[in-house]
């Protein structure tokens, strides 16, 4: 058995003027517990409870500790920003309790009032079933606008993870232009090829053009506000593409995802033109395969990663090296012309996964040819 974890993102809503004042004052007193942790404590000779350094009559002991814990892990003491309030597995919980308000209330430790104060919540129904699991600890966080989320952190048990008799593979081959292409390979054929990801490579030009401007006028303090945008929006693309990767292996027989190994990728694109190589740089390919890897196991799907040398230079249909007349075309002798790349590579990941869970080797076998370019 081995644990997995999963955050889920509620949102407080309905504050009353009283709760909402309590809300940021422990919020404010955290980042001033999280400062003076920051200032004061030589992390190479930490005493046995340093939290008796930090307590004070108006401060929670639990975020005292979450402070401790919180700045430990940072790198970087001198500029710690704004953190989120912790909260401590054993000092929250969380109830069912509909009514016009809210379906789930949070309850909140506080020295202001005895019992703490119970805090509205929206959790998306799709989430609400994972509530029946562990809940370890957890943070709020405000945005800008002032708005207030509780990160609710799942803990559950999962098997050991069995490759199934007669699999059926969905194969993701990772690419510059669509940043992944899945194919499902079952009984020697491939079906239902999908793209997913082009706007991640436009995102990604887009702020480093607009870097490369604030960077000529000196506006530092803008850049970081511009990366920290830009991270968001490529995160949340990539959740959403590696959940629809999962949502699709669901659906199939004894499923087995296949990722090609990403182990030299970066320097595959040298000798490619530096075009190239800035764009294959900036991509979050491992990010993806960590987001696609940590979904399908909640899920007890098991993920598997192959050598990928070869299968985006090699014909899915004849198994003979290929020609690019540019990056999205594969073109090959045995007649395949104008064919997908990403998807060639696909197919040929898929046949590989196969023969690598069967005992079998080698890049043969036929592949269902889809024809033209996709």
């Amino acid at each position: 058995m081995s644990k997995l974890r999963k955050t889920i993102k509620a949102k407080i809503h309905h504050l009353t003027g009283i709760k909402k004042e309590i809300l940021l004052r422990e919020y404010d007193r955290f980042q001033e517990i999280c400062r003076e942790v920051s200032d004061a404590v030589d992390w190479d000779f930490l005493p046995d409870k340093p939290y008796n350094m930090f307590k004070a009559p108006d401060r929670y002991s639990s975020y005292v500790w979450g402070a401790i814990r919180t700045i430990s892990k940072k790198k970087q003491f001198a500029k710690i920003g704004k953190q989120p309030l912790y909260l401590r597995n054993d000092t929250f919980k969380i109830v069912e309790n509909e009514n016009r308000i809210a379906k789930h209330w949070l309850r909140l430790p506080t020295k202001e009032r005895h019992g703490g104060i119970w805090l509205p919540l929206i959790i998306p129904a799709k989430y609400e079933r994972l509530l029946e699991n562990k809940i370890c600890d957890s943070k709020i966080t405000r945005d800008r606008k002032g708005n207030w989320y509780v990160h609710i952190t799942i803990e559950k048990e999962v098997e050991d993870f069995q490759i199934p008799q007669n699999p059926q593979i969905l194969a993701i081959d990772l690419g510059e232009k669509r940043i992944a292409t899945s194919v499902e390979y079952a009984n020697g054929s491939v079906s239902n090829p999908r793209f997913y990801g082009r706007n991640v490579r436009g995102v990604r030009r887009h702020y480093a053009w607009l870097r490369k401007r604030l960077g000529n006028k000196k506006l530092l303090r803008v850049i970081n506000q511009v990366g920290q945008t830009e991270k968001r929006k490529v995160n949340d693309t990539l959740h959403k593409i590696s959940r629809a990767i999962v949502e699709n292996a669901k659906q199939l027989d004894n499923p087995v995802i296949v990722l090609g190994d990403l182990k030299g990728i970066r320097q595959n694109a040298k000798g490619k033109g530096k075009r190239f190589s800035r764009i294959v740089s900036n991509m979050p390919y491992y990010k993806l395969t960590q987001f696609i890897t940590y979904k399908a196991e909640w899920e007890n799907i098991p993920v598997i990663k192959i050598d990928e040398r070869g299968t985006s230079s090699h014909c899915h249909v004849c198994g003979q090296k290929g020609t690019r007349s540019k990056q999205s075309v594969f073109n090959c002798g045995c007649g395949l012309r104008d064919y997908n790349a990403d998807l060639n590579g696909a197919i040929n990941i898929a046949v590989r996964g196969f023969a690598g869970i069967s005992g079998e080797t080698g890049l043969t076998g036929s592949a269902h040819n889809f024809g033209g370019s996709k």
